[in-house]
């Protein structure tokens, strides 16, 4: 009888296992192109280090990802004074640090901004706060930012971006160097492990002050060639992946996986422009006539349709379309070989001159850099390619040490983060790396940044916009468009055209 009570038990057991479906494990592994450089937000300055760092940080305000406007984020609420000089912010009460940092206060707000404003973190985003004049802790949980001016565009550029993202003191301070690989935020993810050269690995934090995420584990896999994110994708080994270029689009499309609808597709315009970054301050590039016959000689239409198969716009303006203030109709530098040489000539280099273009095995460039190469050398510029590691070409950047190079940036769309990053005579060489100096653009940009008049300050801004197309400092190609691909069991993914995996909110449903 016992005998026969187990045996029906056992039954009864397996009817319900066949019966009740397991639970999905939430956990998602996704692609990044390249390894992190930095994990401290003060020294993050590309978007493989941000994708990641969008899922540890918060910042006192955040974007909301459909509008593009500030909403609260570690800031519950604030406001600005009538006279644009103080910005007050009230604080949560309930965020807590990761692995037992403790509390979130407004000191934690003071120190990470301080920290970037008197230099201590060597940030490239220090210009960005020049513009204040003290931050000041009013109590544990209210902050007022005073300004020496009005700033039009200091809540868009600083206070909800990558320098915006606040850190803890506690942590900075005892882990010193070890900070980078062991980075302590109040987001929804916490950083658990890091292989370098590999993957990194983050896991719920489940203490977020809003609510913790679904998901409990995500792996950032170290993946640069596309095919083999796309084969890893159609194997099921990645859960999601975005694509630096469109290459895999058509395959994919063509794909069982697809067509089975075991994968989604999504193409994505970013707040992006894709560039030839010229060394103005390097010999011949100071003369205009050689930069604009450099402009002449990339056929932009080739390089797009090599890259994107054609899909991504063509950039005649440093400024992308979605920017305020972006000027539809600039100077344009039509494809034109005779035009190129006979402004060489005029320049003195009738035959030419030899140089080197500077980048990274990063998608577009991969496309990009042997045809610029071959471009460059129709009109008699002969270019030796010189590929190295990311975290060696971004010194070289820095140090204004190249002669043309890979240019991509990605920012939140308000032109003055663009102008006064890279245009402002007094960042170069850097992060104005390609050393443009330029006193009326200078001039424009600070009355820019102070004017309260929309319509003002939107002509002002076509100003710089023309000044910039005829004296072309950079050469603009292409306004990146993304491929985002991921498998049907990943839910709620909503692609972020600043960081690429904003993972708080995705769930995953019926993985196998």
């Amino acid at each position: 009888m016992a005998n026969r009570s187990f045996a029906i038990s056992m039954l009864v057991a397996a009817c319900l296992l066949i019966q009740v479906p397991l639970a999905s494990t939430q956990e998602i592994t996704v692609r990044n192109e390249v390894d992190f450089s930095f994990m401290d937000p003060a020294l993050i300055t590309n978007s493989n280090d941000y994708t990641i760092a969008v899922n540890i940080y918060n910042g006192l305000l955040k974007y909301n990802l459909k509008t593009m406007e500030p909403e609260p984020d570690l800031a519950r609420s604030w406001s600005v004074s009538p006279d644009g000089l103080t910005y007050n912010f009230q604080l949560r009460d309930n965020v807590q640090w990761h692995k037992g940092y403790g509390k979130f206060t407004a000191r934690d707000v003071k120190y990470s901004l301080d920290r970037i404003i008197d230099n201590r973190a060597k940030s490239r985003y220090r210009t960005d706060f020049s513009n204040v004049r003290e931050v000041e802790i009013v109590n544990d949980y209210a902050v007022k930012i005073h300004m020496k001016s009005p700033d039009m565009s200091f809540i868009r550029k600083v206070l909800y971006y990558r320098p915006g993202y606040i850190v803890s003191q506690k942590a900075i301070e005892s882990l010193g160097a070890k900070y980078n690989s062991s980075p302590i935020g109040t987001g929804p993810f916490v950083f658990e492990r890091w292989d370098p050269g590999s993957k990194t690995i983050l896991v719920a934090n489940k203490n977020y002050f809003l609510a913790p995420p679904k998901l409990q584990k995500a792996t950032f896999l170290v993946i640069n060639d596309e095919a083999v994110a796309q084969l890893a994708l159609e194997k099921g080994d990645l859960d999601l992946v975005v694509f630096q270029s469109l290459d895999p689009l058509d395959s994919l499309k063509k794909s069982r996986e697809v067509r089975e609808k075991k994968i989604s597709l999504d193409v994505e315009p970013e707040l992006n422009v894709t560039f030839l970054s010229i060394n103005n301050c390097r010999k011949p590039f100071d003369d205009v006539r050689v930069r604009q016959a450099i402009h002449l000689a990339i056929n932009k239409d080739d390089l797009i349709a090599a890259a994107y198969g054609g899909a991504a716009p063509k950039a005649a303006n440093f400024l992308n379309p979605r920017f305020f203030a972006h000027k539809p109709s600039v100077k344009t530098y039509e494809y034109n070989v005779d035009r190129a040489k006979k402004l060489l000539a005029e320049a003195g280099y009738a035959n030419g001159f030899d140089t080197s273009l500077l980048y990274h095995p990063q998608e577009p460039w991969k496309h990009y850099a042997p045809m610029v190469q071959e471009q460059l050398r129709q009109v008699g510029i002969r270019v030796k390619l010189n590929m190295l590691d990311r975290a060696t070409v971004e010194s070289l950047r820095q140090k204004g040490d190249y002669e043309l190079m890979y240019g991509s940036v990605s920012r939140p769309p308000d032109p003055d983060i663009m102008f006064s990053t890279y245009l402002l005579s007094a960042n170069a060489p850097y992060p104005n790396y390609f050393c443009y100096k330029n006193k009326e653009v200078d001039g424009l940009i600070a009355q820019g940044n102070r004017e309260p008049n929309s319509e003002k300050r939107k002509n002002i801004y076509y100003r710089i916009q023309d000044i910039v197309a005829e004296e072309t400092p950079l050469v603009p190609i292409s306004y990146r468009t993304v491929l985002a691909a991921w498998r049907s069991h990943v839910k709620n993914y909503t692609f972020n055209s600043l960081a690429s995996y904003n993972l708080y909110g995705v769930t995953v449903e019926g993985k196998k």
